[in-house]
């Protein structure tokens, strides 16, 4: 069986769900970002998923990953003040300084900050 390729780990006391190892854009190579996670039950037919976007902060480039969940992951990641808000200064001590320097002068130019 392969290894889990995804890990809950905690931001300011609350979990989130985020990559073992980054995940590079497909279109320009970048590490992608967390963008924000939401978790779905389908216990109807046993099962429980998270559903966690990501983003390229070059090109844009936005993907969504269908991770399956335990019940005890999905009960935790449902209950955590992240669940389902888009992620910015959390998610910094993932992203590689280069890179959050990008980010930033990103959206200053569009008037964010």
């Amino acid at each position: 069986m392969s290894q889990r390729k995804w890990k809950i780990v905690e931001v300011n006391g609350y979990p989130i769900i985020v990559p073992v190892e980054p995940i590079l854009c497909y279109r320009c190579n970048e590490y992608l970002i967390l963008h924000h996670f939401a978790c779905f039950s389908q216990e109807r037919y046993g099962f429980y998923h998270c559903d966690v976007y990501m983003k390229c902060p070059i090109c844009d480039w936005f993907t969504v990953f269908g991770i399956p969940v335990t019940r005890e992951e999905y009960e935790k990641l449902i209950k955590s003040y992240w669940h389902n808000r888009v992620l910015l200064w959390e998610v910094k001590k993932f992203v590689e300084e280069e890179i959050w320097k990008k980010i930033e002068k990103k959206l200053r130019q569009w008037g964010y900050w």
